[in-house]
């Protein structure tokens, strides 16, 4: 049953209300809708009563509204679908333990009692590397949705190989950022953006540069003279 009044334009609020009808985060809602951060906030939240200013979107708002049937987000799986998933591929000598399902997902081992037990939600991120591994077990035991085949033996023992290539990719990369043994220690290391030492480069960096090594020659440098000084070319002299 469509949400969306057929007698008043689509409006920004509208957009929140498929949003919260498909159960999407905001980093969903942003790739459903094709928007912006700053797009998506002016129209649910400050012109939230207003039409859309974008008529293109109000119509595919108004479509998805009217026909749910070609939504095309993925449906992530939940963290305990997958966990059985990874233990049904794996000896009774090789079990996952839960406390290290977090850890291979990329976040701490506590969070596992947490998501098996559904008392907590988990990060985008976490949601897409969840369908990732889910999708490619499903495939190569012939029941993924998009690429049918697969199946039989050679099936169970592609995934056997895809569970242990996948453990060993958390533990190498736990290993090059600075964790020696993943399963031991139990977290990841957290690396702060402020922490790190990389400079972007932009528009004001690049004349605040210009400026400067201006005024080493002791010349002052405006944004606007830096502009003509970088397109002048000295003209050749014409001989007499």
């Amino acid at each position: 049953m469509a949400v969306i009044p057929k007698n008043r334009p689509v409006l920004g609020k509208d957009l929140d209300t498929l949003s919260q009808l498909y159960g999407l985060s905001t980093t969903d809602a942003l790739y459903l809708f094709g928007v912006s951060i700053t797009k998506w906030m002016h129209a649910v939240r400050r012109d939230a009563e207003l039409p859309l200013a974008d008529t293109s979107l109000a119509l595919f708002a108004r479509f998805l509204d009217d026909h749910p049937e070609i939504y095309f987000m993925p449906q992530f799986p939940s963290p305990p679908e997958v966990y059985e998933r990874i233990k049904s591929y794996q000896n009774d000598d090789e079990q996952l333990p839960p406390r290290h399902f977090s850890l291979i997902m990329g976040a701490e081992s506590t969070a596992s009692n947490r998501w098996l037990n559904g008392t907590s939600g988990h990060s985008p991120s976490v949601s897409r590397l969840l369908w990732s591994l889910d999708e490619a077990l499903k495939r190569n035991a012939g029941e993924s949705n998009f690429a049918p085949g697969g199946g039989g033996r050679a099936g169970k023992a592609a995934n056997k190989e895809l569970i242990k290539e996948f453990i060993e990719t958390a533990q190498l990369e736990a290993q090059l950022r600075g964790v020696n043994d993943l399963f031991a220690e139990g977290r990841w290391p957290v690396f702060k953006q402020k922490d790190r030492e990389i400079v972007r480069e932009t528009k004001r960096s690049r004349h605040k540069k210009a400026a400067e090594a201006a005024a080493k020659q002791g010349i002052e440098l405006t944004a606007k003279a830096a502009t003509k000084t970088a397109a002048k070319k000295p003209k050749a002299k014409v001989a007499a």
